[in-house]
Order: structure tokens, then C-alpha cells, then sequence
């Protein structure tokens, strides 16, 4: 009778322990995905499905080869990547990838697929904390007049920051196509996951 208690307790504890680290594991996921959906840019700014139509009609051939790739370059060095953004004040130089999904942002500066590349509104995002590369922890510093550097195998075109606000999460005024030539960065806005960091600038007259 005893001997039969001794296993019955032993089963118990077995269970209990199993149970133990099962909601140990389980907390550890839901905290790990909760800190990084707080530290990512939000993709769901996205364009309006008729927006998205007219600006990848209005893409040239070259720009469609380009997102090609750069899409298909992972044998390309870190450092001699053609496609790039530069801001000097903040000493930021980072490659840029085509998407702003979580695997891209994890190693660069992402492009927003539905904006332009090279004429127009071009849309870039990045993360500000968290991550090994936080490209955009310094943006908030950026001041109107400021120079920004965008560079691809086409060549380099600077611009002017012309605003640097905070906006709401599901303002897509920002990354709209426009005629007049932009370059639109966007990233979290720390503490407040309604809202999001946005920098604009304009193309600077040569």
C-alpha cells in the first residue's frame, strides 16, 4: 500500500512539473512577441488598394528591374551595397532592402514595396530600438533643413527635411504617391504604439 502511494506521488509530480514548464514556455513566447510588435514599425500603413494600382503603374521598367535586384543581391557586400541612405548628422549610413516585413527591418532599412524608388514619394522605415540594427533611433533629432542622402545604382539625390512630427498609426497621408519628389522615413514612436515618427524631406534644387 505504501509502495503504491510513493508511485502515485511520483506521477503527480511528474505531471505537475510538465505543466510547470509548459506555462513557463508559453509566457516566454507571448513576452518575446509582445516586445517586438512594441519596437517594429508598423506595416499595416500601407496604401489605399486603388493608390497601390496607379503607382506600380507608374513605375518604369528600370525601377521594377531594380527592386529585382536588390531583392536577389545577398552576395553583395554590407558595406558596398548600391542601394543606401545617408544622413550625416546622425552619422547614419544603412543599406536599404526592398519590404518592411520583420525579417528585413531585422538587417536594414526597409522600402515600402508600393512607393515609388526613384521619382516621386519614396518610403523607407526602420527600427528605432530593440533590434541589432536601430537605424532610425536618431531621426527624432532631425531638424527642418537638414540633408539626407538616397542612393541607388541609378544614382544619389539629396534632400531637405522639410517636417518632423509624430502622426497616428493609421495616417497614410505620409506615404502616398506625389508628384513632387520626397523621401518619407517612418518608424515607432517610443512608448506610444498608437502613433508613429515620421521625417519627410524634399528633393534639394541643384
Amino acid at each position: 500500500m505504501m509502495l503504491y502511494s510513493k508511485k502515485s506521488v511520483k506521477t503527480v509530480s511528474f505531471f505537475i512539473a510538465l505543466a510547470l514548464w509548459a506555462i513557463i514556455l508559453l509566457l516566454c513566447w507571448i513576452w518575446q512577441n509582445s516586445g517586438e510588435e512594441e519596437a517594429k514599425p508598423s506595416t499595416s500603413i500601407t496604401l489605399k488598394a486603388e493608390e497601390t494600382q496607379n503607382t506600380n503603374r507608374e513605375k518604369s521598367a528600370y525601377e521594377l528591374l531594380l527592386e529585382s535586384s536588390m531583392q536577389t543581391s545577398a552576395t553583395t557586400s554590407y558595406s558596398s551595397y548600391p542601394w543606401r541612405i545617408e544622413i550625416p548628422k546622425i552619422q547614419l549610413n544603412a543599406p536599404i532592402y526592398e519590404g518592411t516585413d520583420a525579417e528585413t527591418l531585422r538587417k536594414g532599412v526597409g522600402h515600402f514595396e508600393d512607393t515609388s524608388i526613384w521619382e516621386g514619394n519614396i518610403c523607407l522605415a526602420a527600427h528605432n530600438r530593440g533590434y541589432k540594427y536601430n537605424y532610425f533611433q536618431d531621426i527624432v533629432l532631425l531638424e527642418v533643413g537638414d540633408e539626407i542622402i538616397y542612393q541607388t545604382p541609378k544614382g544619389k539625390k539629396t534632400y531637405v527635411v522639410q517636417e518632423n512630427k509624430k502622426i497616428k498609426e493609421t495616417n497614410v497621408s505620409y506615404i502616398q504617391h506625389t508628384k513632387e519628389n520626397k523621401l518619407t522615413l517612418i518608424t515607432c514612436e517610443k512608448n506610444e504604439k498608437e502613433y508613429r515618427r515620421c521625417v519627410q524631406a524634399v528633393q534639394k534644387e541643384i
